[in-house]
């Protein structure tokens, strides 16, 4: 059954590859944080540009497989590996310390990286990705110093939006919401990389590759105003 879907996957890739008609429509996936926050504001101007084509969005934290065409173009957040695609990196996201000005003015303001361990801090529930970030940077975590857990992203950004703690989170999410505040700005875990990504058979599509150009011009724009 996996040989005969991918065969037919590989059929379909092959015929999108020789569209030249700009309507239709092309899906895109991406971080359920990116989906939620980021990309609706970067599409809205695609919409103008491509009126005649239908944008579908799946935000998941699993990384879909553009080879069994379960998605067009991907914005990943770490290099893909996938054999037969084309990517292209397009920066970096930083990532930060925040928290909501409720919960400073409740609990006091952090001066230093030790201070956030007598803090209420938001993190992973099953996931080492903080913890681990945190001991390159030489600072050790364990998962009973965080006093909400969760391992959905959004949750973890509207909990810290909530004044329940302080969370991590990209910097441009922070900067473009009121009452969030940056925290210990010269402690700042490793960025997260931006690649955007497709199949090689679908790069030859008119409609995807305006799609994949023009997006790659909104995320880079996006990227270019959080650089030091």
């Amino acid at each position: 059954v996996e040989g005969a879907q991918r065969a037919l996957a590989a059929a379909t890739l092959m015929a999108e590859g020789t569209q030249e008609s700009l309507a239709g429509s092309v899906r895109l996936t991406s971080s359920t944080s990116m989906c939620h926050y980021v990309l609706p504001g970067l599409l809205a101007p695609l919409r103008l540009d491509f009126p005649d084509v239908d944008l579908e969005l799946v935000p998941s934290d699993a990384v879909e497989n553009l080879l069994l065409r379960e998605a067009d173009i991907a914005v990943r957040m770490f290099r893909p590996t996938q054999l037969d695609l084309i990517t292209r990196k397009l920066g970096a996201v930083p990532i930060v310390a925040t928290a909501h000005q409720s919960y400073l003015a409740r609990r006091g303001t952090p001066r230093r990286p030790e201070d956030l361990t007598s803090h209420d801090l938001i993190g992973f529930d099953r996931s080492e990705m903080i913890i681990s970030a945190a001991r390159q940077m030489g600072f050790e975590l364990t998962r009973s110093d965080f006093a909400v857990r969760t391992d959905s992203q959004t949750a973890m950004w509207e909990l810290a939006k909530s004044g329940l703690g302080i969370g991590f989170a990209q910097l441009g999410l922070v900067e473009d919401t009121p009452g969030m505040v940056e925290l210990l700005p010269g402690f700042r875990p490793p960025p997260l990389e931006v690649w955007l990504t497709t199949h090689r058979e679908l790069f030859t599509s008119r409609r995807i590759r305006a799609i994949y150009d023009r997006l790659g011009e909104e995320l880079t724009r996006y990227l270019a105003r959080m650089s030091p």
